[in-house]
C-alpha cells in the first residue's frame, strides 16, 4: 500500500472500531454514502439515481472497479482544477484533527 492509503488506514483504526474496519458491509455503505454526496456536491440530484440501470458487466473485479473509480476522481478533479491527493490530505488531516468541515 502507498503512504496516503497506510496513513489513512491509522487514522480509520483510531477512529472506528476494528469490527467496522473489516466490516464488508459497513464499507459498502460508507462508499456508497461518500459517492452521493461526491455526486450531489457536483451537481447531481438523488432523483438520477432512479435512472440508473444494473451494471451489463456480470463479472465485476474490485480492483478493476477500484481502478475505474480512481480514472473517474482524475477526470473530476481536473474539471474542477484541482488536485485529487491534496483535497484528500486535506481531508485526512480535517478527520485526523477533529476538526468539522
Amino acid at each position: 500500500m502507498g503512504e496516503f492509503q497506510n496513513r489513512a488506514i491509522k487514522m480509520l483504526q483510531l477512529t472506528e472500531s476494528v469490527s467496522h474496519l473489516t466490516d464488508t458491509v459497513e464499507r459498502q455503505r460508507q462508499f456508497l454514502e461518500n459517492a452521493v454526496r461526491l455526486y450531489l456536491a457536483i451537481g447531481g440530484k438523488l432523483t438520477d439515481f432512479t435512472q440508473l440501470e444494473q451494471p451489463l458487466d456480470k463479472n465485476l473485479k474490485v480492483g478493476k472497479e477500484i481502478g475505474s473509480m480512481i480514472i473517474e476522481l482524475s477526470a473530476l478533479s481536473n474539471l474542477h482544477d484541482m488536485d485529487m491527493m491534496q483535497a484528500a490530505k486535506i481531508e485526512l488531516e480535517r478527520r485526523v484533527s477533529g476538526r468539522s468541515v
